[in-house]
């Protein structure tokens, strides 16, 4: 009964809503089959928040089990585009949230913002009075859903899972032995957080303003699944057996207990000459040439890893990144393309 009266009292960009989201980060197809949820050792709570125009989609929070990433932002680096906080079981604590809560206050403060967070009601999201920040608990009545909850989730979840099995059968190289399953467990922390961070920059603002307009109505949003060729280049069936994948870690505790849990104890981490003429300039061009050999598909992903190490070591701005990851995305889908043309040789040999 308040949400109509907010909705009048705030400009769509100062209306937001935070919630956290459980991640099985090396998950593979074959988890569909194993079903192994509890105590999973590669478990991430990744708290997102975004307002209703997708002008001001938040950088994640990331809760996992074991320190911080390695070396991961660089020594000079003034802040990194992501908070990452250890607990021992990867569930939002009261203090983790309470820190990015406090954040979030100071920097509408400093933008001269006044804005309101929506959020679910739980132990690990105490009641706090904001100078700029009016937080509102949704009712847990089906007939007001969180807008999250409306499409947003599900849609980072699907980008995120296309990227990791994008990047993991890249690295199949075409061989027939390997599996998405085996490559998966070399996957970083590290590889999850640039993960992560592509993902929930693909959700769309169209995805964010239709979530937060289909929040306390009858909607049920379709997940993204990319086209049926690209789903079966990726180890499915199908498109609906993609739709289930993205889902497998649903449902994921990410508090511990609802309703009076004390969480505090477990906030620990589970650290030439100048002058030629034009002929011998096509000369050396020709020499150079023949002594360039084409780059395998592992060197090249190689190189791609040492470039990206490079930046976190120098401290890039994340706009480098996002330049990076279309790099890296040019190269998975060359990449990706060649195991779609094998695939069809093979059949036609058949």
């Amino acid at each position: 009964t308040a949400l109509p009266s907010l909705l009048k009292q705030y400009d769509p960009s100062n209306l937001y809503a935070c919630g956290e989201a459980g991640l099985l980060f090396r998950a593979t197809p074959e988890d569909l089959v194993m079903e192994q949820r509890h105590d999973a050792k590669d478990q991430l709570t990744i708290l997102l928040c975004t307002n209703l125009d997708a002008s001001d989609k938040r950088d994640p929070l990331i809760v996992g089990k074991g320190p911080k990433p390695f070396c991961f932002w660089g020594a000079g680096a003034e802040e990194p585009p992501i908070m990452y906080r250890a607990h021992s079981k990867a569930w939002m604590t009261t203090a983790i949230f309470s820190e990015w809560l406090q954040k979030f206050n100071r920097d509408m403060k400093r933008k001269q913002k006044s804005v309101v967070l929506f959020l679910v009601p739980c132990a690990a999201h105490p009641a706090m009075e904001l100078s700029n920040v009016k937080m509102v608990f949704l009712p847990p009545q089906p007939s007001c859903t969180h807008p999250l909850e409306q499409g947003i989730i599900q849609t980072f979840k699907c980008h995120y899972r296309r990227r990791m099995l994008t990047r993991l059968i890249a690295r199949l190289d075409g061989k027939a032995s390997g599996s998405p399953d085996v490559l998966s467990k070399h996957l970083t922390l590290l590889d999850a957080v640039h993960l992560i961070l592509q993902a929930w920059a693909e959700v769309c603002p169209q995805t964010v303003t239709n979530s937060f307009r289909a929040a306390g109505f009858d909607v049920s949003p379709r997940i993204p699944a990319p086209p049926e060729d690209v789903a079966r280049a990726l180890g499915f069936l199908n498109q609906e057996q993609f739709e289930r994948f993205v889902l497998v870690d649903e449902g994921l505790e990410c508090f511990g207990e609802r309703e009076g849990a004390k969480m505090a104890g477990g906030d620990q981490p589970c650290k030439d000459p100048i002058c030629r003429t034009a002929e011998e300039e096509e000369e050396r061009a020709a020499e150079d040439s023949a002594a360039l050999s084409c780059p395998s598909k592992a060197e090249v992903l190689d190189s791609l890893a040492k470039l990206r190490r490079y930046f976190e070591c120098h401290a890039a701005s994340p706009s480098m990144f996002q330049t990076f990851y279309k790099l890296e995305d040019t190269v998975h889908g060359m990449s990706l393309a060649h195991v779609q043309v094998s695939r069809a040789r093979l059949l036609n040999k058949e």
